[in-house]
């Protein structure tokens, strides 16, 4: 007796019966049915429903090119996958046989700049542009970029990015000159230390290529020295910011003051202002030889975020020595310039020291520059100019210190120049 297969009901025959055209031709009917159900649910696929492989694409890191015999024009919908044959930089374009090249794009549009070498990347052509597929080209390496050319630059968020840190410095002011037009008394008398800028750091939300612009601020220049004329008092540095242009915010750090020149009044030069949090030191210095000096120690500020602000902590700038005009010629001595904060920590005074014994500034040799803010977490601020040469000429600041001033002694000594700012960000 005749029996059925499980699935389609197959009849099968035993050994002992009869061949039946019959049975079989009803078993082929069956599978013709069945055959022709299936074609129809499955639906037909295209040739850009496919992924063609291409390879270790060649061309350079940002403009690829390869070649492949079943690519004949860019259709919407066509699938390439391939291996990047080095670490893109920038925009990267895929040129297929000649085709012409093709912007790489994420999803939101952004264009892909961080291809790695050896990695293997999907991409699906629509309108105008290679879609890439999945996140294998999204990957954000953590970096950071530190800018310390005075002046202005662009920069562009790289994608995948929305989150900045940043660690800001305002340049510092130059120390004043020495003035040898002193009548009473007769001779040439040291110029003052420049004040240190002020230090910004916190986060902000940004978006995926937008463009910042990122100045960094010039340190002030130290004053000139002339015996004839009254000398010239150091100038404050400039301002270091970074401007975000879609809604105008500006992230800021405020310059040091120059430091002053000695006068019929005021025998001992000034020192420099440090930067503060919303102004700058002013040209010559504000500080009489006289001022206390807890009154030229930075202090910590935190402010109130605002627009896209994650956080915000202001330190500001110390102030400068003023010149050390001594009893004897080999006491005249320019003021010392104050050192940079760190990203904890104030910069101490021109002359000053930190003591971690009395946990204060303590006034230490008038020539010497303040140290840089001694504890700090990721960067470090910079040391103020120190001269300690009786008629000497002032010496440059490191990164957002105040410059020292010209020693006395000599009608011919300048000031310092203060130190440039500097911005870092991190992401």
């Amino acid at each position: 007796m005749s029996t059925e297969t499980a699935n389609y009901g197959f009849k099968k025959d035993n050994e002992d019966e009869f061949y039946n055209v019959n049975v079989v031709n009803a078993n082929l009917d069956k599978i013709d049915t069945e055959m022709k159900r299936i074609e129809d649910i499955i639906p037909t696929v295209s040739p850009t429903d496919s992924v063609k492989w291409l390879g270790t694409v060649a061309g350079t890191a940002n403009a690829l090119t390869v070649t492949h015999a079943e690519i004949t024009s860019y259709s919407d919908g066509l699938g390439v996958s391939f291996a990047a044959n080095a670490n893109s930089s920038a925009a990267t374009t895929l040129n297929i046989n000649s085709l012409g090249a093709i912007p790489i794009k994420k999803a939101n549009g952004t264009v892909v700049t961080n291809l790695k070498v050896g990695g293997v990347y999907t991409l699906r052509y629509r309108g105008s542009a290679f879609i890439l597929q999945g996140e294998g080209g999204a990957e954000v390496a953590h970096n950071s970029k530190t800018f310390t050319v005075p002046g202005s630059q662009n920069f562009i968020v790289p994608d995948g990015v929305f989150i900045l840190s940043y660690w800001m410095w305002g340049a510092g002011g130059g120390g004043g000159g020495s003035n040898g037009f002193i009548t009473s008394p007769v001779g040439v008398l040291a110029g003052g230390g420049g004040g240190s800028g002020g230090f910004s750091c916190g986060t902000m939300e940004v978006t995926p290529g937008e463009t910042l612009m990122i100045n960094v601020g010039r340190g002030g220049y130290g004053g000139q020295a002339e015996s004839s004329t009254y000398a010239r008092q150091g100038t404050a540095g400039t301002l270091s910011y970074i401007r975000r242009y879609s809604d105008e915010l500006y992230l800021y750090a405020y310059p040091g003051g120059g430091g002053g020149t000695p006068t019929n009044d005021v025998k001992d030069g000034r020192g420099g202002v440090g930067g503060g949090d919303t102004w700058a030191g002013g040209d010559g210095g504000m500080y009489y030889p006289s001022t206390p000096l807890l009154d030229r120690v930075g202090r910590i500020v935190r402010r109130s975020p605002k627009n896209k602000m994650k956080e915000f902590i202001y330190i500001t700038g110390s102030g400068g020595k003023p010149g050390h005009n001594g009893g004897t010629i080999s006491t005249i001595y320019g003021g010392g310039g104050a050192g940079s904060p760190s990203d904890i920590a104030v910069g101490s005074p021109g002359g000053a020291f930190w003591n971690n014994t009395s946990q204060t500034f303590a006034d230490s040799q008038p020539y010497m520059g303040g140290p840089r803010g001694t504890t700090y977490m990721n960067f470090e601020g910079a040391d103020g100019g120190s001269n300690s040469s009786s008629g000497g000429h002032g010496v440059k600041g490191g990164v957002g210190a105040g410059g020292s001033g010209g020693g006395g002694f000599i009608s011919n000594a300048l000031g310092g120049d203060g130190g440039d700012g500097r911005i870092i960000i991190a992401w």
